[in-house]
C-alpha cells in the first residue's frame, strides 16, 4: 500500500483542463506520486488523450444508473438542477470512497479538475487526516450558513421532512472542490450508501444554485474590509438578479453564457429568472443555434444588462 495519491474526475469535456492541472501539480506543486485520474465513459476508451505521465494511474467506474431519478425530476414542477441529467461527471465524485483507494493508498486528495496550482502542495499533503475528512468550509467565514440550506423543502417535501427528522441539517458543511480524507474512513459499503442516499432524497441543490448568496457575502466582506480595489470579474451566474446588488464599479462584468442557455431551454427570466439549468461542458463548441427563438435569447441578455445598470 502506498502512502498517498492525488484524485482527479473528469469526462472529455475537460481532457485540456486535465492537462493543464496535473502540469501545475507536477511544475508548481511539486508533487511526484501518484495521480489517479477517475475517468467518464466517454473516456474509458480514449486514453490516448489523456496526460501521459508514468505515475498516472486512469481508472473508469460504472457510472450510477439515475434514470429513475430523471424520470422523477423531469415530471416534477422544480426549480432544481439536474446533476443527474446534465452533469453526471458530478456523480463520480462518489467514486473517491470506493475500496480500491482504502486498498491502495493511506491518504488520499482529491481537487476538481480545473483548479488552479500556485504553490508546492507539500504543507496541504503533510497535513493530519486520521480517521477524518479535511475539507474547507462552504460558511466561512462567517458561518452563518446551515447544510439544510443545500435542500429544497418545497420540492418532494415528504422526502425534506424525514431527511430533517433522520439527519442534524442545523450544521456546518463543506465545499467539495478540494478536500483530503483518510482511507480508514471507507467501509466495505460506503460507496452502497451514497448512491443510495443521493436517489432517495432527490431535492439536494446543486453548486449553481447557491451562487448569487456566495458573491454577496464575499462582496460584502471584502467591502466591510476595504479590499475591494481591484476589478472582478464574475465566473457564471446563478440568478442574474445577483448583478442589481453590486454598487461598486470594481464588480466589473460576467462572462455568463446561461442568457443564451435558458432561452435555448424556453426560459424568459422576465418570467422565472430563478431556475437554473447547468450549462454543458461543450454548449459553445457543439451547439447548433439555427431553431432557437434569438428574440428570446435579446430579451434575457437585456435582463441581465438591466441588473448591471440598476445597481442598489
Amino acid at each position: 500500500m502506498k502512502d498517498f495519491c492525488i484524485i482527479l474526475v473528469f469526462d472529455k469535456g475537460y481532457v485540456n483542463k486535465s492537462y493543464e492541472t496535473i502540469k501545475e501539480i507536477r511544475e508548481i506543486g511539486q508533487y511526484t506520486g501518484d495521480i489517479v485520474c477517475i475517468v467518464s465513459d466517454d473516456l474509458k476508451d480514449h486514453t490516448d488523450l489523456l496526460y501521459a505521465d508514468e505515475k498516472i494511474i486512469i481508472k473508469h467506474f460504472k457510472e450510477i444508473d439515475k434514470s429513475a431519478l430523471n424520470e422523477m425530476l423531469e415530471i416534477t414542477p422544480i426549480t432544481l438542477d439536474m446533476q443527474g441529467k446534465n452533469k453526471p461527471i458530478h456523480w463520480q465524485k462518489f467514486n473517491c470512497f470506493r475500496t480500491y483507494f482504502r486498498d491502495n493508498y493511506k491518504k488520499c486528495l482529491y481537487l476538481d479538475t480545473g483548479m488552479r496550482i500556485i504553490k508546492p502542495l507539500d504543507k496541504i499533503i503533510n497535513l493530519d487526516c486520521k480517521n477524518k475528512i479535511l475539507a474547507h468550509s462552504d460558511c466561512y467565514p462567517t458561518y452563518e450558513w446551515k447544510l439544510h440550506r443545500q435542500f429544497d423543502c418545497t420540492v418532494f417535501p415528504k422526502e425534506y421532512e424525514e431527511l430533517v427528522n433522520t439527519y442534524n441539517l442545523n450544521i456546518n458543511y463543506f465545499q467539495a472542490t478540494m478536500y483530503m480524507f483518510d482511507t480508514e474512513i471507507i467501509y466495505d459499503d460506503t460507496y452502497d450508501s451514497l448512491v443510495d442516499l443521493s436517489n432517495k432524497y432527490p431535492n439536494s441543490k446543486t453548486n449553481d444554485q447557491g451562487i448569487k448568496e456566495a458573491r454577496h457575502m464575499a462582496y460584502d466582506y471584502l467591502k466591510q474590509k476595504g479590499m475591494l480595489v481591484k476589478p472582478i470579474h464574475c465566473l457564471g451566474q446563478g440568478d442574474p438578479t445577483e448583478f442589481a446588488y453590486y454598487a461598486d464599479p470594481m464588480m466589473r462584468s460576467t462572462d455568463s453564457v446561461y442568457p443564451v442557455y435558458a432561452a435555448v431551454n424556453g426560459i424568459d427570466f422576465n418570467v422565472d429568472h430563478t431556475t437554473r439549468i447547468p450549462t454543458p461542458h461543450s454548449f459553445l463548441e457543439t451547439y447548433d443555434m439555427k431553431d432557437v427563438d434569438m428574440s428570446l435569447v435579446e430579451s434575457n441578455v437585456y435582463f441581465l444588462k438591466k441588473q448591471c445598470l440598476y445597481r442598489k
